[in-house]
Formats: C-alpha cells, structure tokens, sequence
C-alpha cells in the first residue's frame, strides 16, 4: 500500500523527521516499508516559466513560437496548446529532463523552428491522456524554481506492506497511529465539518439490510446538484500517487477517501437507483450484473448484493454495477460507507476472481466505527470539489452496535514471554497510544479491543506482541535457552525423501517443484478413462484460478506442464524429476508419495559420443536403480496406461502389485502438450516403499574363478524377459552370482510371433573352485526348469 507523507502528517506531525527514517522505524515495529519514492524525482530539470511573447508559427496556423523565461535567461518553445498567452507562468521541461509519462525532453527544429523546450499539459504529468491544454502555475508562483512544489509532488511516498492480519493499517489513518505510537506523538484526527443544506436524509434515502450477519451496518449520505467533471489538480496527483488513475471529481473522492481512511466507499447515482432506495441482501436465483469493469457475472445465493427495488446494482465489498456507475450526467449521488462481514467478501471475491481495492479491505477486517467519518469526509470533499449539496444526517442501519472485547493479561505473562522486564507504566502508554482501552488491576491490565484491531488482537499474547513490537524487538537482549532443549524422535519422510532425491540428482536429472493445485480437465488431457482413480480429486471450494482448481492425483500433469513452458523456451534437453504428494478422494482424502520422471530430447552418454534421444531404457533404468537402491526386485509388464505409447511401455510391479509405470509418451499427448518426440515419463507410488528397512547384508569378493554359461531359446512375444528372470530367480541356488540378457533376435529362423533371447549365467562359489560338471548340473536344472514352467524352446539342448 502507497502512503503519502502529506497525508500522513494530516494525522500526525512527521515534518520534522525524515521519511527513511519513519519507514525504518515502521519497518522495526512490524510494518514494513518495502521503499521511499520521493514524487518530485520524475520533474528533475522541470521549473517554473513565465511566458513573455507570442507569436504565430511561420510555417503552421496551429502553432505558436513562444519566448519564454526559465529565471535565467529567455529560450524559445514552440507550442499548440490553446491557452498559451503572454504573462502566463507555466510548467517548463528544459532539454534532458524525463518526465512522469518515461518520455525524454530534447531541442528539437519543428517546422523549421527551434524548440529548446517544451510546456507541460496534465498529461506530460501522467494524470491524463487527453487535456484541453497546458497547465497554468497560480501567480504567486516563483520563476525559475522546482516545478514539483508548484504541482503537488514534492512529497514523498512509502510503499509500506502490511501482513494480512493488519487490515488497519490498509490505510494512511492506520499507519499514523502506528507512527503516533512509535514516535510517542499526539494522533490527530481533524475535525470534518459538513454543509448540510437539503432537508433530512430520510425525506430522500430507504435502506434495509436483510442479512445483519453479512452486514452489521450500513450508512449512506445522500448528495445532490453534483457536477460530475475534473477533479483539482492536487487530488489527482494524491490519487495517482496512492496507485490509482483519476477518473471524475466523484470517483476520485472516495478513492481518496478509501486510501486516506482505509474504508472503502462507493458513489451511486442515485437517479437510477429503481425505487430510490437501499437493499442489502443474498442475490437470488438468476439475478446477474454487468460490474464496472465491463464483465457479466452470474450471481449466486451465498453472493452479497447491494440491490435497489429491483435488481442487484454492486456486488457488496467488491465492485459497483455498471447498472448504477455515476457518469458526466450524474446529478444526485447516494454515497455508501458500509461494513461487510470479511469471511463473505474473501469468498465472493475468489468465487468470481475479483480481487480489488475495496474487497482487500473487507475481507481484511475494516473499523465498523471509522466508517461514519469515511462517508462525512467523502460528503465534504464533494462538496468542495464538485458543488454537491448534502442532506442533513446519515441514514444509519446499526442493528448491533460495536462492543469492545475485553482482555486480560498479566504483568508476569508481559516479562515471561519477552523475557525483559517493561515497566508496567511504559507498557500502559504504549497501549494506549495504539487505541487500547487500559484498565489497572492488582498483577495486570484488562485491555478493552478498539474496533480497528477487533479480529487479529484476540488473546492476552496479541497484546503482550503490542507491547514488545513498539517498545522494540531489537532492545530485547540475546541470551542462551536457560536449559537444554528437550530431544524428540521425529516420525518423517524427510530422510527417506533426501535420499532418493540424492539418487535422482546422481543419475543426471534435476528437481522441478510443482504447485499441488491443478487444472480440473487434466484428467481429459491424459485420456483418463471414467472409472479411473485419478479422476477420484479433490476439488478447492475457492480456487486461486481455474488453472489451480483440483488437488493433483499425479505428478505427471505437472511434469509436462513444466516441459512445456521449458520447451516455449527453446530448452529441449530435460531429465526432471518431481518428489511429491498426491491427493485422492475416498472416504477422507488420502495422501500418498510419489516420485515422478519426464525425460526429453537429446542426451550425451560421453563426450566422444554423438547426442542421442532418450528412450524408454533411460527411465527404466532409472527405475531399476531405485529398486536396487531401496533393495527391492522391480517387475515389468506391459502397461495399458492411456497416454503411453503401446509397446514402448510398462508397469512396474512389486510385491505383486503395479505400483507405477515408466514408457514413452503418446504422440497424442506429446501433441496436446506442444512437446519435442520423443518424451518419456516414469511414476512410482514411494507410499509402500517408505518404511522398508532393509539393511544391507556384506559379501566378500569370490576367491575363486567364476564360470560362464550362455542359454538361447525361442519364446512367444507374449512372454516378457521379466517374466523369465522371475523364473530364474524363483529358486535361486546359491552359486548363480548374476545372469543378464545379451541378445534378442528375430527374423529367419524364428517363427512369427517369436523371438530368441540369449541369457548369461556367472556362477561361482566362495567356498571352492567349481568343476565344469557342477555348473553344468546347476545350469541345465534352471533351463528344464524354465522350460517346464514357460512356454519356451531351448536351442541346441541336442548338444548336451
């Protein structure tokens, strides 16, 4: 939030004190001040000038040549600007200024006549985009100074950012009485003073608030011989300064206000208000409006409207109807200062993805009582600067008036949670200074809650952090903990996570961390079918965006979603991998822990070695190595998973059960996600595998010789080698050290639908050398035994 210094010391007195060290000492109580913007920055080489000739333009009926003074010496301008005329003092741009708007000022021959210069229209200033002409300084004006003291923008702006429990401090009046505080300065709140000269408000204004839960209060001033137009210079240059864009004398009043205050107000003209008169209330089935941004919106029965005698005309906290707006036309205004209850607006706000001024507020918690002096205030300015007349009173709805919480705390608790001791007399002007009704007991005080800090100072330790933040954080004193801090064996998945997340990064890939939030129709985009799990999500009742609106079920959505934007990019080249949770909607939602691969483009085995793609054996051998790394034997089946590709695919099973899958993505999908062919993709479930302990058992290195076996045999298609080697080490005997697969074949010779493979068995013993006879037993029990088992031919048994 932007805060001007001007505005601020309305409040309270900072002339003397620098605003760097305001925002420093802000910044220490626990506001901070992300940066001080002096305004008068963007007029550097900007001054006052007095026009002392003008004459036509040689060459252009529109133009005129124009000697100026910039207190120095006369320079020559060529301006069009209609009002321009001798005697005038105006706002000069000498050669090398920049302006607010970025644009560079030079000398420059237009027409064939030399500009040394050049006069300043409200646009140049960034307030407008069109202007009737140049600006006109006030006579007292001095030649030759600084234009930015004549223009409203020798101030200074803080740039402070409250955390969101500090709703108060949404405004300037809340951040001065967090100065008054620190400083130990007088908070003052001038006195608003309005010209009441139509007869009361009730003769004109009807307002009833169905829902008081939704809305506690409501108050409207009513206005009317209004005359919407500009608004005087210096309230644009506030407005813009605050972070918003002048529009209408009107307008801008309440954003003044809504900065200035820290309550947001809405003008409506009242002249299209059907039946004159206020309701608070649910929309109801059906009902729509167009918001002041242009947008249709469909309105819905949790949705707090503010309604005339017909239809919704603003959507309550949030944003007014263009059904409503006031306009040049408007002539009679009904000002709305309102309370809103905060939990209503934060979810009407994220229902419709609307997020404005006025609802960062509400759904922050506003002062219920600050906003009768917000609508007196507005109804003042209008006055002032928009020639309104004002009704007497304030049509105010207040079923519940504010009652302050009462809190107690102890001396003790202060002194024990800081671990300073703090006067109870300087802990009692500290409170009291923020707005706290204090009461003196025995051992403590009982703190009355003002209505600005209702929602987040609840507890006794709320105000014991009062105390300690303006007393200072940084005058408590550092010392070591008093006693050991106690041991706790804490049940994680840290551990296990690092590891595997080590082995990742060991085998070339590189971590992506995705949001948990994902799009609903990512089940669609990997061709989920109906009855699949990964369609069982949770769904966000007020999702960030439409993009984030379901909790994942996988990790790949995310993965590819990431290739993608890297892909945009031109980064072809990816090894990712995702450890992370996933969430399925069952009776309760569970969660469960996954590892996720995606693999793209090209890789470099060695440097001697020409690029190539990534297949299915990069993902899958990073799967095996998980396994070995965690102890576990991994299976592979064919996967029948929808979005990868048909035989260049599998599941992976263990302890008979599929608990992943790793193969090359599907054309289709590589297609839908705009990525690079090939793309390949792995997931393993890590939930079961976490809390397997399996501790690595030694075994020395053989000293004696190992012996080789080679088996070959012809196998139908429909058997794959993990079926085989599942055969092997069904009844594994304790002398086979290994066995790999060397060779596939298919073509003459085989029969179609076959293939042959040929497996390397190492046997060896740690006891004695093994005589050709013993392997030759051992070795011909495992091929009978794989042959009686699978339906598989052995080639050249006759040699035996």
């Amino acid at each position: 939030m932007r805060v001007l210094y001007s505005v601020l010391n309305r409040f309270v007195n900072v002339s003397d004190l620098s605003p760097e060290d305001v925002a420093d000492r802000l910044t220490m109580g626990g506001l901070e001040v992300e940066g001080v913007e002096y305004l008068g920055d963007s007029l550097r080489g900007c001054v006052v000038a007095l026009v002392k000739e003008v004459v036509s333009h040689p060459s252009s009926k529109k133009l005129k040549v124009l000697r100026v003074h910039d207190g120095s010496s006369d320079i020559q301008v060529v301006c069009g600007a209609p009002n321009v005329r001798e005697g005038l003092k105006v706002a000069l741009a000498l050669p090398g200024a920049v302006l607010p708007t970025g644009d560079r000022v030079e000398a420059v021959e237009i027409l064939g006549v030399k500009s040394e210069g050049m006069l300043l229209s409200e646009i140049e200033l960034g307030l407008e985009e069109e202007a009737g002409g140049i600006l006109e300084l006030p006579e007292e004006s001095v030649v030759g100074d600084e234009l930015a003291e004549y223009v409203y923008m020798d101030d200074y702006v803080l740039e402070v950012s409250p955390t969101p429990n500090r709703g108060d401090c949404f405004g300037v009046l809340g951040v001065a009485r967090e100065v008054a505080a620190i400083f130990e300065r007088e908070l003052v709140i001038p006195e608003v003073k309005v010209n009441e000269e139509l007869d009361s408000v009730n003769e004109y204004v009807s307002i009833e608030i169905e829902d008081p839960n939704l809305c506690p209060r409501y108050v409207g001033r009513y206005i009317e011989g209004v005359e919407v137009g500009d608004s005087p210079l210096w309230m644009k240059v506030a407005v813009k300064a605050f972070g918003m864009r002048p529009i209408s004398n009107v307008v801008d009043v309440t954003n003044y206000v809504l900065m200035e205050v820290g309550h947001p107000l809405h003008a409506f003209d009242f002249d299209r208000l059907k039946e004159g008169r206020i309701v608070v209330r649910r929309a109801r089935q059906g009902e729509f409006i167009v918001t002041l941004d242009g947008e249709y919106r469909e309105l819905d029965g949790d949705t707090l409207v503010i309604a005339d005698g017909k239809r919704p005309v603003a959507i309550a906290g949030v944003m007014g109807g263009a059904n409503s707006e006031v306009t040049s036309n408007t002539k009679r205004v009904l000002l709305e200062s309102a309370y809103f209850d905060p939990v209503s607006i934060r979810r009407t706000s994220k229902r419709l993805g609307l997020s404005t001024e006025a609802s960062k507020r509400f759904e922050r918690g506003t002062d219920i009582e600050a906003l009768v002096y917000a609508a007196d205030r507005a109804a003042q300015l209008i006055v002032d600067v928009a020639n309104g007349k004002v009704a007497k009173g304030r049509y105010d709805v207040y079923p519940k008036p504010f009652e302050k919480r009462k809190i107690y705390v102890s001396f003790e608790k202060i002194s024990g949670l800081l671990g300073v001791e703090i006067s109870e007399e300087e802990a009692e002007r500290i409170l009291f200074r923020l707005g706290f009704d204090v009461e003196k007991k025995e051992d403590g005080f009982l703190v009355g809650t003002p209505p600005h800090r209702i929602l987040d100072v609840t507890r006794d330790v709320d105000v014991v952090e009062e105390v300690a933040r303006i007393w200072g954080y940084h005058r408590v004193p550092a010392v070591m903990p008093s006693q050991p801090l106690p041991s706790y064996e804490i049940e994680s998945d840290y551990p296990f996570v690092e590891r595997v997340k080590s082995l990742m990064v060991s085998a070339g890939l590189v971590e992506c961390i995705n949001y948990s939030f994902i799009p609903s129709y990512f089940a669609d985009r990997l061709k989920l079918p109906e009855d699949d799990e990964r369609r069982r999500y949770v769904k966000l009742i007020n999702p960030l965006s439409e993009e984030m609106s379901v909790m994942r079920t996988t990790l790949l959505f995310g993965l590819l979603d990431t290739a993608s934007r890297n892909h945009r990019v031109r980064a072809f080249d990816l090894s990712m991998f995702e450890i992370g949770r996933v969430f399925f909607l069952k009776q309760e939602i569970e969660e469960r822990l996954f590892l996720g691969m995606v693999f793209t483009g090209s890789v470099k085995d060695h440097w001697s070695q020409s690029s190539r793609k990534y297949d299915f054996y990069d993902a899958k051998g990073v799967v095996e190595a998980l396994g070995r790394f965690l102890g576990l034997d991994f299976a592979f089946v064919p996967s029948k998973e929808p979005f990868l590709h048909p035989g260049q695919s599998a599941d992976v099973v263990w302890n008979r059960k599929v608990i992943g899958y790793v193969g090359v993505l599907h054309p289709d999908i590589v297609e839908d996600f705009e990525l690079k062919h090939p793309a390949v993709v792995a997931e393993v479930d890590l939930e079961h595998l976490k809390n397997i302990k399996r501790i690595p058992t030694y075994r020395s290195i053989p000293k004696y010789p190992e012996t080789t076996r080679d088996l070959s045999f012809i196998v139908p298609k429909t058997v794959s080698y993990d079926q085989v080697l599942s055969e092997v080490l069904r009844d594994r005997p304790s002398e086979l050290a290994r066995v790999k697969l060397i060779d596939v074949y298919k073509g003459k010779g085989i029969p179609e639908d076959h293939v042959s493979m040929t497996l390397s068995f190492v046997f060896v013993s740690h006891e004695r050398t093994l005589s050709d006879e013993e392997v030759d037993q051992i070795f011909w029990s495992i091929a009978e035994r794989l042959e009686k088992n699978l339906p598989l031919t052995i080639r050249g048994k006759k040699d035996r």
